[in-house]
């Protein structure tokens, strides 16, 4: 798998310039949420058991992207398909399906925020209470959105030792400052009611299939979870491109990165055989990050 490390090297091998490393960082992240949206990755496809409420509702889960389907936990589906995001869903030889998806916005229930905690970069993926925190970890936050003040990742709280220590995946990075305060709670992620094919609430246990938000790459050394480095890359090359108003040459990268793109997502183009990545427009000169 390539690191971040990798996939920026070749941003700056392309552009030429490395004098604004976190303003790079900024703008790969901003690409791949943008590319890891834009198709399925069997890398970011995950599932949870989650029990809806008295309504026949239930909170998505904490990392969740896009609900892909939504099943009756007590009769595992095989072979239907899911054809829709949102509102009425349609399915092909579904009979233990719902058949009603219907958003109901999103959670508003209050937050434990000002939490402070301790961890170490040996431990990244547990976070301890500091013995100074005037606010203290809430009973039941298993499964719930775990945020650090400062930190723009979104964490899940997997498991609560002695209501002092969480630990969360993905993990916590030692770029990331030792200390500090965090938020837990299900506040702001979305709701759906589940409807029976009577038009009644399902109250149970439901079988939900999602897509996972790909972690930032906060580290050098952090993995891509999608194989799609070249992609990635000349995508943020494109993007810088664009942001300093370079848009006839960001357009001349339309052709190679089609070609990448469908090499790397395993799709057929044409009888193109090239596969040197490196664009030809980038001899004409550097480009520098607007400041």
């Amino acid at each position: 798998m390539a690191t971040y490390y990798d996939v920026e090297q070749h941003v700056i091998d392309w552009i030429e310039d490395d004098s604004d490393p976190a303003g790079l960082r900024r703008t790969i992240n901003y690409v791949l949420r943008q590319l890891t949206g834009q198709r399925v990755f069997d890398a970011l496809r995950e599932q949870e058991v989650i029990t809806t409420d008295s309504d026949g509702i239930f909170t998505e889960p904490a990392l969740c992207r896009k609900i892909l389907g939504v099943y009756d936990n007590a009769n595992s589906p095989t072979t239907t398909r899911f054809a829709g995001a949102t509102g009425r869903l349609h399915y092909e030889g579904a009979t233990n399906l719902f058949n009603r998806l219907v958003p109901m916005g999103v959670n508003m229930a209050r937050q434990t925020t000002g939490i402070g905690f301790e961890t170490t970069p040996d431990t990244c993926d547990t976070l301890t209470q500091a013995s100074t925190s005037s606010v203290d970890i809430p009973a039941g936050c298993v499964g719930q959105r775990l945020r650090v003040s400062g930190i723009s990742e979104d964490y899940e709280v997997l498991t609560v030792t002695e209501a002092t220590q969480v630990t969360i995946r993905p993990s916590y990075t030692p770029r990331s400052p030792m200390s500090g305060t965090m938020s837990i709670g299900k506040y702001g992620l979305r709701k759906y009611m589940v409807e029976d094919s009577g038009g009644d609430a399902f109250t149970g246990d439901v079988l939900v299939k999602y897509i996972r938000h790909h972690p930032k790459l906060l580290n050098d050394n952090d993995l891509l979870l999608v194989d799609i480095p070249i992609t990635l890359a000349l995508k943020t090359v494109q993007r810088i491109l664009q942001f300093n108003k370079y848009d006839v040459d960001a357009m001349r990268l339309k052709s190679e990165l089609e070609e990448t793109i469908a090499a790397e997502m395993g799709q057929e183009v044409g009888n193109r055989t090239n596969t040197e990545h490196r664009p030809s427009m980038f001899n004409t000169g550097r480009v520098r990050w607007k400041r």
